[in-house]
């Protein structure tokens, strides 16, 4: 998808599903339907939360066992902060080190952002350009 957005073309019928904190229940309920009907999810983690702090969330091996076409797991923070909230040095600390644990946990080399709660301001989207990610909320 992001290389069609690049190249900027597009399929005349597009959906893109995310999902925000990777929720056991995507693991439960949406996996076996997006194998089923060939489809694709992006799933964004905050890594402090994958970390055992919540019972609710899948942890590394889950996302490991259904990682692949259908199911790709990108960069959510490291524990799910507003980003209008912090200085430049705390949203690099929470951008990076969930990106380390990303590659370290799943391989995951791709920049891809999403913001906590949806929300940044114009200060976070260039800091974030900068580090060279594509980030939307």
């Amino acid at each position: 998808m992001l290389s069609q957005l690049k190249q900027q073309s597009l399929p005349d019928k597009c959906v893109v599903l995310t999902a925000d904190d990777a929720y056991q229940s995507i693991a439960q309920n949406a996996y076996p339907l997006l194998k089923k009907y060939q489809m694709s999810m992006s799933v964004f983690v905050s890594s402090d939360s994958v970390d055992g702090k919540y019972k609710a969330m899948m942890n590394w091996q889950q996302m490991r066992d259904i990682q692949g076409d259908i199911m790709q797991f990108y960069n959510h923070s490291v524990g799910h902060t507003h980003f209008v909230n912090l200085d430049k040095t705390n949203i690099d600390q929470q951008i990076q080190q969930a990106q380390k644990r990303l590659k370290n946990e799943l391989n995951v080399d791709a920049k891809i952002l999403a913001y906590p709660y949806g929300k940044a301001n114009l200060a976070t989207f260039k800091q974030v350009k900068e580090l060279g990610y594509v980030a939307f909320g």
